[in-house]
């Protein structure tokens, strides 16, 4: 051990979970490429730092009765790990044990009450476990779920019992002594928040809507009170400042404290930490002195709290900017493409070398997300995970337009061929339509028909100004253009689902609408008829994004499992090896001119031949960082 505050800014990525050990001494920072980072709450200064696992943590926690912490998310390569809880000597790091008995990533880990050492985990194999530490032959394992959990939390002053939620329309209060359900409560929209009153009594339920639901177990678990945050919750833990609060991480950016108990006063919610440059309000953790959220950059936010409870000062180095990339966007007429980052930044760069030209951005206090080329203006629309579209002349670097959007995150934007309409998507339902007029100036958004139930991980526009959109339910939506409007033509599902449903393309050449899912699948859709005509499998984790040639020869997918597969197009077979050179997920691909452009999550940033699959030039995280 010993102090080492400076990061390599190859395992520089968005920070993504953190924790405070039981006594406040030390913060544990988790990200996405699974390195822990152990700090002390004095100062910010670096401890210990290890690798955890090869990919995307999900959650740690601190068990009380050892002190020992508990990793969970994706596993090694190789399903060394597939669906394992790691446990780890406190502060060494050494790996000290395992939990197993799931199939897929888990998602969250809670400690139960009682006299026995239990631990319960769930995952994205809808399967909850409770691992019964003390009697091994009283553990358990319950599957009557039916889509991702997302979280569980164990129920104050109640012997064995806990509450599960995830993306299906309910919540489960569940009792591992006596194997059953006690409650089924209705919770429609995916739920990410979970946490109960200090006596057991009030159960509270936060959503991808910006809803807190409240249910009392003593008016047979009726929903008796909502109130609103101001984003989508995300997670959420009692404060040890105040007995009967607890704080949430949302996805407006902030960190919002609320009442325990239902009071149906809107002004009962507050924010106690505000938007900061790379704050990402996806995880929280608070002491009665200190508070922690994760960031896009290469670490965690440490504070100090007031006597109110809200964050002041940082303690330690300011989290610095990463160069995770998210999207490129090509100009098809044009020698450029654009890069979008972790850091808020754009970097235009030369097709043919990878040259980096210009770097323009930094207006946005998050990060940026899809991006797309205005077709004959030098215009470059993105949109940030606050939900905010941001127009820039990329000639110049200037920012032209900043038109805020009804939800966050925001993940895609696409412009039409003609350039008269800009397609956004995101943490909603429905998708949403700007026009543009013939200068590029955007105005009022219309919101499209939503036959989906999930939220818009990707939306583009076809040659005739149709538009599709891959919804995280697991079905696209195919909107037909009357010249004046869009209808649905066509909703694809398949039985079973897709699962989450993140990307989606076109080819007019063959007809065919092509998808790519959770489920490590890639799919091919009569766009006429809407069946679901070829499924290709290869991917070994799930399929992030995907491209079709403009020949319609060639579909092109990046998946988490850090690879690039190109498929023929009429049969969905690899037709090559896979292609690799990141230690991420690939977070997007485009094809064009015969060249396939690549980013990932850690920065690496690629063009392939798409015939051979050789690579043509590459550009690193270094790179960016050198020239920001």
């Amino acid at each position: 051990m010993g102090e080492k505050n400076i990061i390599d800014p190859r395992s520089a990525v968005p920070c993504r979970t953190v924790a405070f050990t039981a006594d406040g001494k030390y913060l544990v920072e988790a990200n996405y490429l699974g390195f822990i980072t152990i700090r002390l709450t004095s100062d910010g200064s670096i401890v210990n730092r290890f690798l955890g696992q090869t990919a995307l943590v999900e959650t740690i926690r601190f068990e009380k009765q050892t002190g020992n912490l508990f990793l969970v998310g994706a596993g090694f390569e190789g399903y060394r790990d597939f669906g394992v809880a790691k446990i780890f000597d406190f502060p060494n790091g050494n790996r000290i044990g395992e939990l197993k008995g799931h199939e897929d990533d888990i998602t969250d880990i809670a400690f139960l009450e009682g006299k026995d050492r239990r631990i319960v985990t769930v995952g994205l194999d809808k399967r909850v476990k409770v691992h019964n530490m003390t009697n091994p032959k009283l553990s358990w394992t319950w599957e009557g779920y039916t889509d991702y959990l997302n979280m569980v939390s164990a129920r104050p002053l109640h012997d064995g019992q806990f509450a599960i939620a995830g993306d299906s329309d309910f919540t489960y209060v569940l009792d591992t002594n006596q194997n059953k359900i006690i409650a089924e409560l209705l919770t429609p929209g995916d739920s990410n928040g979970l946490i109960w009153s200090p006596d057991g009594r009030f159960l509270i339920v936060g959503d991808d809507h910006a809803d807190l639901h409240y249910f009392d177990s003593k008016a047979n678990w009726e929903k008796v009170s909502t109130t609103k945050l101001g984003g989508a919750v995300k997670k959420t833990v009692r404060d040890p400042l105040f007995s009967d609060r607890a704080v949430s991480a949302c996805y407006d950016g902030k960190v919002w404290s609320f009442p325990l108990f239902p009071t149906n006063k809107t002004d009962d919610n507050y924010v106690i930490v505000e938007r900061r440059k790379g704050l990402w309000g996806i995880n929280v953790d608070v002491t009665p002195t200190h508070i922690a959220t994760p960031s896009f950059f290469d670490r965690a936010f440490l504070m100090k709290r007031n006597k109110l409870g809200i964050a002041e000062e940082y303690l330690g180095t300011e989290p610095q900017p990463t160069y995770g990339a998210n999207w490129v966007a090509i100009s098809k007429i044009h020698e450029y493409i654009a890069i979008t980052h972790d850091d808020g930044y754009i970097r235009l760069r030369k097709k043919d070398s990878g040259e980096l030209i210009k770097v323009f951005g930094g207006d946005t206090n998050s990060l940026f997300m899809g991006a797309s080329f205005h077709p004959y203006l030098p215009l470059l629309a993105t949109i940030d995970f606050y939900g905010e579209v941001w127009v820039y002349n990329w000639q110049l670097g200037s920012l032209e337009q900043k038109f805020g959007m009804p939800f966050g995150p925001g993940i895609s934007v696409d412009y039409s061929l003609d350039g008269k309409f800009l397609a956004v998507g995101g943490y909603r339902w429905d998708a949403w339509v700007l026009p543009s007029d013939e200068n590029g100036n955007l105005k009022n958004p219309i919101a499209l028909e939503k036959p989906n139930k999930g939220v818009i991980k990707n939306i583009i526009f076809t040659e005739e100004n149709n538009i599709l959109t891959a919804s995280g339910d697991g079905s696209i939506v195919f909107h037909e253009f009357n010249g004046n409007d869009w209808k649905v033509k066509k909703h694809l599902k398949t039985n079973p689902s897709m699962e989450l449903c993140n990307g989606v393309g076109y080819s007019k050449i063959r007809n065919r609408i092509y998808s790519v899912s959770r489920d490590q699948t890639v799919r091919a859709f009569d766009a006429e008829t809407g069946n679901n005509i070829l499924t290709g499998f290869a991917h070994t984790r799930s399929i992030k994004t995907i491209s079709v040639s403009e020949c319609g020869n060639y579909v092109v997918t990046g998946s988490y499992d850090r690879t690039i597969l190109i498929w023929d197009a009429d049969t969905l077979k690899p037709k090559l090896p896979p292609l690799r050179n990141a230690n991420a997920g690939i977070s997007c691909v485009q094809i064009h001119n015969d060249r396939v452009y690549s980013c990932s999550f850690d920065g690496v940033i690629s063009v392939w031949d798409l015939k051979t699959g050789r690579p043509i030039w590459v550009k690193d995280s270094f790179d960016s960082y050198s020239n920001n």
